[in-house]
């Protein structure tokens, strides 16, 4: 990927973790997850970061827009069994457009090729 990865979050402590509106069992109070930005990120940059997540070991992927339904982060985490999901009330948003009519399937796509 060709370009800056920023990480708007990884690990937290428990009190970070509940002022931010994280639930109780997230993995980032395990050290084992990120969120990158990917605000003005074209469909390739998108779709080449996921790969080279699920390479690496992520298993767990959530898609978050903003209010707008742009496509602002990408959640990864290590859990063991291939998860994907949607924030902002399950919002597909520009996701589409990123990654296909069914971003959730696509992502789920990539997942099972490992």
């Amino acid at each position: 990927i060709a370009r800056p990865i920023l990480s708007s979050s990884s690990y937290r402590n428990p009190a970070l973790n509940k002022a931010v509106g994280g639930v109780s069992n997230s993995r980032h109070l395990d050290g084992d997850a990120v969120d990158i930005r990917v605000s003005g990120w074209d469909s390739e940059s998108v779709k080449a970061l996921i790969a080279a997540m699920v390479k690496a070991g992520f298993r767990g992927f959530g898609l978050g827009t903003d209010k707008a339904g742009n496509a602002v982060f990408l959640h990864g985490d290590l859990r063991t069994a291939p998860t994907v999901w949607l924030y902002s009330n399950g919002r597909v948003g520009k996701w589409t457009t990123l990654l296909g009519r069914d971003p959730v399937a696509a992502v789920r796509q990539m997942l099972a090729r490992t």
